[in-house]
Parts: C-alpha cells; structure tokens; sequence
C-alpha cells in the first residue's frame, strides 16, 4: 500500500496526499527521507512560503504529472501540455506565487512551466514602459 503525506499550508489548512505525489517535489522528499517515515501519524510537513490556494494548484500539477507517467495512463504528451497550459492560465501574481512554491519545493517541471508562462507575458508586451507597468516596475532611470 502506498503511503500518505500530510502537507500543511502557511494558513494551516492540511492536505493529504499520496506520498508518490508529494515525493515530485525534491523539497518534501528530502524531508521525509530526514524523518525516515511517511505515516499519517508523524505531525504534518509544514510549508511556511506556501498558501493553501497555491499548494492546491501545486498538488494537482504533481498528480497529473505522476499519473500522466504511468504506461497505461493513456495520456499523450499534448494532453499534458494542454493540462499545465491550463494550470498557468491565470492572473499574472498568481503564476508569479507558483512560481515562487514551485522552486521553494524544487519542482522543475513546475518552474520551467511558471518561468516559460511569465516569458511570454512579457514577450507580449510592447515595451519596456509596458513591462514596468505591467509589473508594477519603478523606473529608475527617472528622477523623483
């Protein structure tokens, strides 16, 4: 049988996950391999730079992708792609706050998903001052 993982979220709400799932993040392996079981019963990990909304988002990102790996999965390479489009299509700080859990728990498929997202926000834009605004970037180039 396979194990659980308890995960609490900066606003400690708890989510408990297969531990093959929680074991996509080098972060959360690491840390169950220092304590050496991965029973319900040991207290939960807790993941201070992470809010619930955003562990909910990383938490499905990391069950597709180990369910999409599996051989009799039937899900093809563009189902995937279509899948994490789908992940990364929403507001810009939100993108910007997985990024951010995603390379706290050291999930590079999710930051090279997160970073690739962000690069083509930015590429859209039509310019530098469109970038500054768009980012709420000061220029400091300008004089106060």
């Amino acid at each position: 049988m396979e194990g659980k993982v308890i995960l609490r979220s900066s606003d400690n709400q708890n989510f408990e996950v297969d531990e093959v799932v929680a074991m996509e993040s080098q972060t959360i392996r690491d840390l169950i391999q220092l304590a050496g079981n991965t029973s319900t019963s040991q207290p939960a990990i807790s993941l201070a730079n992470v809010s619930s909304d955003i562990l909910a988002m990383v938490i499905e990102y990391c069950k597709y992708h180990v369910h999409a790996k599996k051989l009799d999965s039937g899900i093809s390479a563009e189902d995937v792609k279509k899948c994490d489009k789908e992940l990364v299509a929403v507001d810009r700080n939100t993108v910007l706050k997985l990024l951010m859990a995603a390379n706290y728990l050291n999930i590079n498929g999710l930051v090279e998903l997160t970073c690739q997202a962000l690069a083509d926000d930015i590429a859209s834009c039509k310019g530098a001052d469109d970038i500054r605004q768009k980012y709420n970037i000061k220029n400091d180039l300008e004089e106060d």
